[in-house]
């Protein structure tokens, strides 16, 4: 056990890993860090893209609206006419 890291070495079947003294949590091997980091930038990406898309659906369907509620007020005013 390391006094100044808190941390012990266990050997498994796998090898060394370090473990935190006081929990006995292991900590992830440099191989499993990077893969947690990809597997996390690739989440990112993904609702990056996806509230891109959101926001892209949304400024579409605004205008949309506009144009429906222009198209109202025209034919509220055609109606007006005719009366």
């Amino acid at each position: 056990m390391s006094e100044v890291l808190g941390l012990m070495l266990r050997l498994d079947g796998n090898g060394f890993h370090f473990a935190d003294a006081e929990t006995g949590q292991l900590l992830l091997t440099y191989d499993e860090l990077e893969e947690a980091r990809l597997e996390a930038e690739a989440v990112r990406f993904e609702t990056e893209r996806a509230l891109r898309d959101a926001e892209s659906k949304a400024t579409r369907e605004a205008a949309l609206r506009h144009e429906a509620e222009q198209r109202i007020a025209e034919l509220e005013a055609q109606l007006r006419e005719r009366e």
